[in-house]
């Protein structure tokens, strides 16, 4: 999946590919919540297969700090290229707001480009209601917002 997204010129897993145990090392101290940067939370990666297939992934923020609220959110997911377009968005990000419940968040905030279509109707297919614009503290970018209500029982 990682060489895919590297593919298409997408670096987002470039560390996968290039250095596979730092990637996870990675992976494990953001799930500890040890020796983070400053500006990021405790995380859990969530993985999406079809089969053998790895379809996507999803990152769940535990809590939201002042960097979070502008850019990222609680919740950030991406599909590989190949796969997308049937539905997998929805159903990672419905999976990923299953989690968030069970770990006490009630409110999600997901952020997104303002272009990119296919994730703002991932966000409202799960109940996401606009929230307003912010400006990326590291692309200086311009990003919507999007909070979705979780119910203790949703499933």
């Amino acid at each position: 999946m990682a060489r895919e997204f590297l593919e298409a010129g997408d670096p987002r897993l470039r560390l996968a590919c290039e250095d596979p145990d730092a990637f996870f090392d990675h992976l494990e101290r953001f799930e500890a919540g040890v020796d983070l940067p400053r500006n990021r939370v405790r995380q859990t990666w969530f993985w999406l297969y079809r089969g053998e297939r790895m379809i996507g992934a999803s990152r769940l923020r535990h809590r939201l700090i002042r960097f979070l609220q502008r850019d990222g959110g609680h919740i950030a997911y991406e599909i590989r290229p190949s796969e997308r377009r049937k539905g997998y968005g929805t159903e990672i990000l419905r999976l990923t707001l299953k989690e968030a419940a069970a770990i006490g968040v009630r409110r999600a905030l997901l952020t997104t480009d303002p272009t990119n279509a296919a994730s703002i109707g991932v966000i409202r297919n799960n109940g996401g209601t606009f929230g307003g614009n912010s400006v990326s503290l590291e692309s200086g970018q311009l990003l919507n917002r999007y909070w979705i209500e979780i119910r203790a029982d949703r499933g």
